[in-house]
């Protein structure tokens, strides 16, 4: 997951050892106008690029959020159980 904050946004592997570093609510309140920027354009960037390799354009991702977002929960939960029944499978 991508861990925010003063450090930066950066992907962490907690497998691998990582710590979580957490900051206070006051830190947060110090970070740059600046830095916040800069997060939110590398952000958008990102998110340019993601849509670009899978082929779809904003206004398809707003569409698609738009009708995750009511259904989100149940497709976790069902992707949760067909792992659960993936691994009985392989016992």
């Amino acid at each position: 997951a991508g861990m925010g904050g003063k450090g930066g946004p950066y992907r962490l592997d907690l497998d691998d050892g990582n710590e979580i570093m957490q900051i206070s609510d006051e830190e947060k309140q110090n970070i740059s106008e600046e830095a916040k920027e800069a997060a939110r354009r590398m952000g958008q960037e990102e998110l340019q690029k993601s849509l670009k390799q899978i082929g779809m354009s904003e206004f398809e991702s707003a569409a698609y959020d738009k009708f995750l977002q009511p259904v989100e929960h149940e497709v976790r939960h069902l992707r949760l159980l067909l792992e659960r029944v993936e691994a009985r499978l392989k016992e």
